[in-house]
Parts: structure tokens; sequence; C-alpha cells
């Protein structure tokens, strides 16, 4: 694509918008569905008809279309849509980087505070968030068989499998891997926590499933 147009070009006006919609078409600025859109369910794509990608997407697409552009008593602007595929941008910003973009205007205390937890997801993504253990729950269901067939060592292997799922599957952050090649700390803070171990824990609600770290009479003494 080149150099964007420069406004002072006697020609601009009539190259600017050929640039801007060639810009749009080699960045991917609408939306396609792919398996990032149901990284939260266990269904992949390619199994999925056009109705259920549309339904199922998390990114909310396709969009409502529009004639208009205006604004609800939230602050939320509606932008005048003609494509439901299409990610909102702004043209001087897109034309200018030449790359995919998502342009949102925030007007209110609601969408400032959305903003505010978007970024710092990104930063430190959850540890183990609810998404991640049903899919991992899943997972090990469907290794596992008949989860009513779960008896001694099966329940211990259920769980085994569980925790690599759930591990398998946590997401990191740049900021989060860069910290950790880097050799600095993830954590900082001036309150001080109770350890709570997951093993013994197992034991302490089914000692008879998971005896393995059950007290003897030595570890009592001791």
């Amino acid at each position: 694509m080149g150099r964007p147009p420069h406004p002072t070009d006697p020609s601009f006006e009539e190259i600017w918008p050929q640039y801007l919609r060639g810009v749009l078409d080699s960045s991917a600025q609408e939306h396609d569905h792919r398996q990032t859109c149901f990284k939260k369910t266990s269904r992949k794509v390619e199994r999925l008809s056009n109705e259920q990608r549309d339904k199922l997407c998390r990114f909310l697409y396709p969009q409502p279309i529009a004639e208009t552009t205006s604004m609800d008593d939230d602050g939320k602007i509606e932008i005048k849509r003609a494509n439901a595929f299409m990610v909102p941008y702004v043209p001087a910003v897109t034309g200018r980087f030449g790359c995919n973009t998502d342009g949102k205007f925030i007007g209110s205390g609601a969408f400032g505070m959305a903003l505010s937890i978007y970024i710092a997801s990104y930063t430190a993504k959850n540890s183990l968030d609810s998404a991640i253990m049903t899919s991992a729950l899943l997972a090990s269901l469907k290794s596992i068989g008949d989860p009513r067939l779960l008896q001694g060592d099966k329940c211990r292997t259920f769980i085994n499998k569980t925790l690599n799922n759930a591990s398998a599957r946590r997401e990191l952050s740049a900021q989060q891997v860069a910290a950790s090649l880097l050799g600095k700390p993830n954590h900082y803070t001036d309150a001080s926590f109770v350890h709570c171990y997951w093993s013994r824990t197992l034991t302490w609600i089914a000692p008879d499933v998971f005896p393995a770290f059950s007290k003897t009479p030595s570890d009592a003494e001791r």
C-alpha cells in the first residue's frame, strides 16, 4: 500500500478514500469468525454452521445495522453501520498506521471502568477463571468416560487430568512472560496470606479417596 497520502497533496480528497479502502481490505478490518471467537467454549469453528458462529461469537458479531449514529442514555454511541461485520475504526488512525484497529468512544463512567478492566485483564491474565475450569473439566470427563463410574484411583486421575488441562489452557500475557524470562517478581504486596495446599484440601474433604496426606501419629507428634 505504501505511505498514506499527505493532506497537502492536491489530489488528497480523491486518493484518500481509495487508500483507506485498501487498508481496510488488507488489514482484516472486517470481522471474520475464527477459533479465538469461541475460545471460551470447547467447540471447534470448523464444526459450527454459519448461524451457530454468529450466535456464539464472543465479540458479538454480526452487529445490528444502523442507518444513523446515535447515543443511548449510558453514553454508548451506536455508530452508523452498513456492514454488520465491520469493526469500528477511526479513519485517520487506521489510514496512518495502515493496520487493523478497533476504535470506541468512552463517554461515561461505566464504559471508562470497563476499559480499565479490559486493560488490566490484558496486562495480568486471570489465573484460572470459570471458563478455563469448565473447559478443563469437560476435557477430563471426555478422557475419563462416565463420571458415575469414578471410584478409587480414577477419582485421583480425574483430578490430575483436570488440573493438567486447566494449566494447559491458562493464558499468559506478554508482560507476565517477559517478567518470568527476566526473573522479575510478578506480585508485590504488603499483605500476608495463609498457605492453602490443594493436596491437603482434598484429603480434608475426602480422606478415604485421597489418603496420601492424612496425618499419621508421627505427624501429630511433630
